[in-house]
């Protein structure tokens, strides 16, 4: 596993929290907020190379001028199974092969996986999660098993065991405080996850119940610390466990993009620091 920052100390704008924006965009309005380090989705990647017509040396060189690294790319969807049998807002728009080649050319950290589709054994999604750790290692990436509340591996505790059983020094676990209060809530479980193997949180809150359906609750995550998600209490808890992985926002929240990108990033670097001090404060 490579070196991580510790818990609170690289703070990162989630790329989906300021979807649909281009990769300049992105990285200005991170900038100015002051936040460390972006995630990438393909979508802003690809924005980066036809709207703003930037090369991957141009990407790299943006990057360094406004002093931010890419720590996630995401997401690899294709490891497990066919992208045709994923539905069809969740399916995968680039191969597994094209993602990381994308998060090597930006020099990113890490290779999230997701997958959306048919059910399967802990044992298999671990030979197929395995194999993709195999491959990013050679683009010197590790790769974080996400578990969305509305995919394949949907809870901490099966994303754990799918990656204890791939048993690769790169394979981790990415947390996502909404998909973790919105899947089984299993604090226990994700306590029993190695802290070293915890490789990117991202925050985001919500109601004690969901808005509807998740697909449509996930579209009004709200700000860390303004829901009844624990927040303060979940990251503090992970910071005590020894828990090192860069912290991100991801969000959405349609009026706050309305305010265009330099204001929403300062409101979401704000909420973001505003949690991680309480948590982390003695």
């Amino acid at each position: 596993m490579t070196q991580r920052s510790p818990l609170g100390s690289e703070v990162v704008l989630c790329a989906m929290s300021m979807v649909p924006i281009g990769f300049r965009d992105l990285a200005d309005a991170a900038a100015s907020a002051g936040f460390d380090a972006i995630t990438v989705v393909g979508s802003v990647y690809h924005r980066g190379r036809t709207r703003d017509g930037l090369s991957d040396a141009d990407m790299r060189a943006l990057l360094a001028d406004r002093g931010l690294v890419v720590t996630d790319v995401e997401s690899a969807g294709c490891w497990l199974s066919a992208p045709d049998t994923a539905p069809e807002r969740w399916r995968p728009r680039s191969s597994d092969e094209e993602m990381i080649r994308v998060a090597e050319a930006l020099g990113a950290r890490t290779l999230v996986a997701t997958h959306f589709g048919s059910p399967t054994t802990a044992e298999e999604a671990a030979g197929a999660f395995g194999r993709l750790c195999d491959m990013a290692a050679g683009a010197g990436l590790q790769v974080s098993l996400e578990f969305p509340a509305m995919a394949t591996i949907r809870d901490v505790a099966t994303a754990w065991e799918v990656v204890r059983l791939a048993d690769r020094p790169n394979g981790g676990i990415l947390v996502d405080v909404w998909h973790h209060r919105r899947s089984t809530n299993d604090d226990a479980a994700l306590a029993a996850v190695p802290a070293e193997r915890i490789t990117s949180i991202q925050l985001a809150d919500g109601a004690v119940d969901p808005v509807g359906s998740l697909e449509e609750d996930v579209l009004v995550r709200g700000l860390p610390g303004e829901g009844d998600f624990g927040m303060v209490e979940l990251v503090r808890s992970l910071a005590r466990a020894g828990v090192s992985a860069p912290v991100g926002i991801e969000t959405w929240d349609e009026e706050l993009l309305r305010q265009g990108p330099t204001a929403a990033a300062a409101r979401l670097a704000e909420s973001l620091r505003s949690v991680l001090s309480a948590a982390t404060a003695a």
